[in-house]
């Protein structure tokens, strides 16, 4: 008799694995998530921060938008020209 419940019980605790396995996986991604929104906020911030210096320092006027349009258009011909380091 105490060889069926611990044939019953090893079911259960794979199951609760699984489940524990699956859990991490999902906190893990939306880590990873809140991570990439992290550091684009951070680009967006340091990169709208240098527009507005360049415009002071011509005395132009600044724009949100033109400064995140200048922001995006950094961001496409970044991966548009991929540059690799090599050591």
């Amino acid at each position: 008799m105490t060889s069926t419940k611990k044939s019953m019980s090893i079911p259960v605790q794979i199951m609760a694995d699984k489940e524990i396995v699956a859990m991490i996986n999902k906190s893990g991604c939306l880590m990873y998530v809140l991570l990439v929104i992290l550091v684009l906020v951070v680009d967006w911030i340091v990169s709208l921060g240098l527009v507005w210096l360049i415009s002071w320092c011509f005395g132009w006027s600044f724009s949100w938008k033109v400064a995140t349009g200048v922001w995006m258009v950094v961001l496409l011909l970044h991966d548009i020209f991929k540059i690799k380091i090599e050591k």
